[in-house]
């Protein structure tokens, strides 16, 4: 039996070669727009801050420090070494830049979800910042009486057993008389 050509110039093996490129080249998907990342803050910031505990941290971070300097970018032109060099040019303290990081890590890691950003997030490659512990200043208890004859009431008792016991405020508050 004959085999029909497919075309006259076309053997089977170069329709291979030519359906492996048409696959690669549906999976780049080139045509597809390039989206910028004021676009998709504007997007996904409403939803990404739906459900954290400090959803205002996400969205200024975007707002004041990322959007600025890398709002016109896309995922061809946003380069690791762009988002290190960002990263290097905050003059902030260590513990303003890791949550700038995590904001840029967890909105790029939402919009690989929804399809919209097909690159690696750059923003993996930064490191965390080193945090030194801080310094609290523990009152004295002559400090805590002067501050708790400003307070009244309840708050009054509640910060002297606080201070003289170590109890925490949920410990406090979980209290009943009969436990006292």
């Amino acid at each position: 039996m004959k085999h029909k050509k497919v075309h006259p110039g076309l053997r089977g093996e170069d329709l291979e070669v030519l359906a492996r490129r048409i696959a690669e080249l549906l999976q780049s998907r080139p045509w597809q727009p390039k989206v910028r990342l004021s676009e998709i803050a504007s997007r996904l910031l409403p939803a990404a801050t739906r459900g954290l505990v400090c959803p205002g941290d996400l969205e200024a971070n975007w707002r004041i420090h990322i959007l600025p300097s890398l709002g016109n970018e896309t995922q061809d032109t946003l380069s690791k070494e762009k988002a290190c060099a960002f990263a290097d040019g905050l003059a902030l303290a260590p513990r303003t830049r890791n949550k700038i990081r995590w904001a840029a890590l967890t909105l790029l890691e939402k919009a690989r979800e929804a399809g919209i950003w097909d690159a690696t997030n750059p923003f993996r490659v930064i490191k965390r910042a080193r945090v030194s512990a801080r310094h609290v200043r523990i009152l004295t208890p002559a400090e805590v009486l002067r501050a708790s004859q400003k307070a009244n009431g309840w708050f009054r008792v509640a910060m002297l057993v606080a201070f003289f016991t170590g109890a925490r405020k949920g410990e406090l508050f979980a209290w009943r008389r009969q436990d006292i």
